[in-house]
């Protein structure tokens, strides 16, 4: 066998290799038609405990169960819709003092890359992903513990939408009031300077 036959044979199989890992990959979307993926937080500060929620979710992440190391994306939360249990304190929360949602309608958080991934089960991986945070126009590198579910197959049986798979995310971080500007002359007394966030999201990946 010549040597530019054995240079194309090496060649083809690179090529072949990259397509299958590319064809494995796949683009999940978190707008959910559902309306139930949500995140919450919770603020424990020495006086008063404080709870919210946010549904308004989108982005999207790419996933490939043979390569879970290659995860990348973003998921965006409009900033109008983080409520409190409390009408006037919402209205506050929003306000220009605190996260501003007319000047900064988004809160995001990008996948940059995976510093740990570990296959727990044939649908569960444990991740830890490196990224940036960003609210109220600031940006912070945050790394965060990420456990993925692989539902392949199981996009009609949740949506009732035609075939295709699901990945559902569940996370548990905190990110630190002051480094976002929000209040920073306030002290842990009435509200707490971190900020505990609860994540549980499911993204659909339809079949081509």
């Amino acid at each position: 066998m010549s040597s530019n036959h054995k240079h194309l044979i090496h060649f083809s199989l690179i090529i072949t290799l990259i397509s299958i890992n590319i064809y494995g990959q796949k683009s999940f979307d978190f707008e959910d038609p559902k309306g139930v993926n949500s995140m919450s937080f919770q603020l424990y500060s020495d006086i008063e405990p404080i709870s919210g929620t946010a549904t308004a979710i989108s982005g999207d992440i790419t996933f490939n169960p043979d390569t879970p190391k290659d995860t990348r994306g973003t998921i965006i939360v409009s900033a109008a819709d983080i409520k409190t249990t409390n009408k006037r304190m919402t209205q506050v929360l929003h306000g220009e003092d605190w996260i501003d949602v007319d000047k900064y309608p988004t809160v995001e958080y990008k996948i940059t890359g995976i510093s740990e991934a570990k296959k727990e089960s044939d649908i569960r991986y444990s991740l830890v992903a490196k990224g940036k945070f960003t609210l109220k126009g600031k940006t912070k590198k945050l790394d965060i513990p990420l456990q993925l579910s692989y539902q392949k197959g199981k996009l009609n049986d949740r949506n009732h939408k035609g075939k295709g798979d699901l990945i559902i995310l569940r996370s548990n971080f905190s990110i630190d009031r002051k480094s976002f500007n929000i209040k920073p002359e306030m002290d842990n007394t009435v509200v707490a300077e971190q900020i505990d966030i609860a994540v549980g999201i499911v993204g659909a990946s339809p079949d081509k």
